[in-house]
């Protein structure tokens, strides 16, 4: 092959890998907070906000929130940084929104 051709080409696969690495920056920064990772979740269809059903898999999904668990009956869903506490005898806060898919007082 030219060498010539064989440095275009080599050039365009690296602009190629330069740009798919911004963009997948670009991504990671929408989706590092809650309004981007709504709104991304939107914009590609991935769930529909209308229902409670399709916004709780797109979090599951996403990792901006758990499965579903009973603390009864699992306990407490601790990161490993809480439970490393937690065994050292520290007592680490571990926030928690209780959900009603049936509305208010569900």
């Amino acid at each position: 092959m030219d060498p010539r051709v064989s440095a275009m080409l080599r050039r365009q696969a690296e602009e190629e890998t330069i740009l798919a690495q911004d963009r997948s920056r670009t991504a990671e920064r929408a989706l590092s907070t809650f309004d981007g990772w709504v709104q991304h979740g939107v914009d590609a269809g991935f769930f529909d906000l209308s229902t409670f059903d399709g916004w709780l898999r797109h979090g599951i999904a996403v990792g901006f929130c758990g499965e579903g668990l009973c603390i009864q009956h699992d306990g407490t869903p601790f990161t490993a940084d809480e439970a490393e506490q937690f065994e050292a005898g520290d007592d680490p806060c571990v926030p928690m929104v209780r959900i009603f898919p049936d509305g208010p007082g569900g």
